[in-house]
């Protein structure tokens, strides 16, 4: 089937003005987008951020770790390690 292209060009015309006087018709309507934050998403991105820049020592205790396995110091105990994975660990 072969569609006139006249008549598709005055479908979309139509749609067009339909759109046009729903949009004229609700005056009170923004056009403008805008978005609003939950207070459980706000909450949120409060403690992740407060979580993040925390300086409870971890980062020190992550950089001594990085430069002991620079180093070639560092020594990993796999009887510890199995006992934990066990449940027989502290």
């Amino acid at each position: 089937m072969k569609i006139n292209p006249s008549i598709a060009a005055s479908a979309i015309s139509r749609y067009d003005h339909v759109i046009r006087q729903k949009e004229a018709a609700q005056p009170g309507m923004s056009t403008q987008d805008r978005i609003e934050i939950s207070e459980r998403a706000q909450t949120y991105a409060q403690l992740m951020k407060a979580a993040l820049t925390s300086e409870d020592g971890s980062d020190a205790r992550v950089h001594a770790v990085m430069n002991r396995i620079a180093s070639g110091s560092y020594t990993v105990d796999v009887e510890k390690i199995a006992d934990r994975m066990l449940g027989k660990g502290e």
